[in-house]
């Protein structure tokens, strides 16, 4: 059988017959290229576009947006009696001098501000609630629940509030005891105690009236339930104190049954708060002693001066009683450990 003839300049591979000689020779052979999709069709970036970064200062952005509606939302608070206006304007003044200072993107950013005063604090704490109740769809939710995590009230080290002095203390108390009425009492029961003047007011108004006959009793110490004097965010525990003392102001009832029935109608304690020996100042003190210089538990120490805890406990009757063991033991370490001896 004849085969292909190599022409002049043809390879002789090219001339031998191969699979396909068969092939009609009048068709020319063609390479197919597949178009590949055009990637920069709008379609295509539409499908590839990412997702919009926040702004620089996402939380700033925030602030200049709903500053004015948050403003209105505090100043219903002072009108509903929510919140005082002292409150309000320390908020309002703080968080514009926070966002002049501080530019804050991610909850991460907090961790680079070395300090953030407390009352500042409190103030992104109030926005943070306002965004997310308000505003939440058109936030980024999980941002903003992740800063209110990091933004926390710190414990100072230092000594807090203007703590009374306890030989000024004790002249007060010299001076009450000539006459020995409802003032030296009461005077002494907020040492005891750390309690706010209001709530111990009430209690010896309440066993001067006869409707408070009874503590719980823990050998030699005594708690007066206060539940039902707390009011808002003010909470009522129990006043604990000594057991004697307790004993004394039950004997004692018939000097509680005309007491005034406000502490800032009581000039002795007015002229005590001009030599910083006040109801606020002995609160102050207490706290201080007890935690700074006894080195008590912070927790059972807010328990005893019915001071909110910091994690949220004790928001029912059921884990305030529960607590109550635990507080009584603390304070009986403090008095073991000198609470109340310039009283001796």
């Amino acid at each position: 059988m004849d085969g292909p003839v190599a022409q002049p300049g043809m390879s002789a591979a090219l001339a031998r017959p191969g699979r396909n000689s068969e092939t009609d020779a009048s068709q020319e052979a063609s390479t197919t290229i597949e178009p590949h999709d055009n990637v920069f069709t709008d379609n295509a970036l539409e499908t590839k576009k990412k997702p919009k970064k926040k702004s620089s200062a996402y939380l700033n952005s925030l602030w200049r947006k709903y500053k004015d509606e948050f403003r209105l939302y505090m100043e219903k608070q002072v009108r509903d009696g929510k919140l005082s206006e002292e409150r309000f304007r320390d908020y309002w003044n703080g968080l514009n001098r926070f966002f002049k200072n501080h530019k804050v993107n991610e909850a991460i950013d907090f961790l680079s501000i070395d300090h953030i005063p407390d009352g500042q604090v409190k103030g992104l704490k109030k926005f943070f609630k306002f965004l997310m109740d308000f505003k939440y769809k058109e936030i980024d939710m999980q941002e903003i629940m992740a800063m209110n995590r990091q933004v926390k009230v710190k414990s100072s080290p230092k000594m807090q509030g203007k703590p009374a002095k306890e030989e000024v203390m004790k002249e007060i108390l010299n001076d009450l005891e000539s006459d020995k009425d409802y003032k030296y009492y009461l005077y002494l029961a907020l040492i005891y105690t750390g309690g706010r003047a209001s709530q111990i007011l009430s209690l010896l108004r309440d066993i001067g009236a006869g409707k408070v006959k009874h503590y719980e009793d823990f050998g030699d110490i005594a708690a007066f339930d206060l539940t039902k004097y707390g009011k808002g965010k003010k909470k009522g525990f129990f006043a604990i104190m000594p057991k004697a003392f307790a004993d004394e102001l039950l004997r004692n009832k018939d000097l509680f049954r005309d007491m005034p029935d406000r502490t800032s109608n009581m000039r002795f304690l007015k002229n005590a708060a001009k030599k910083n020996a006040g109801a606020s100042n002995i609160r102050d003190w207490f706290f201080n002693k007890a935690l700074y210089q006894l080195k008590g538990n912070r927790t059972l120490i807010n328990f005893i001066q019915s001071r909110s805890d910091e994690k949220g406990a004790w928001q029912n009757y059921v884990s305030i009683k529960e607590s109550l063991d635990g507080a009584v033991d603390e304070y009986r370490k403090l008095m073991q450990r000198g609470m109340f001896a310039f009283l001796d």
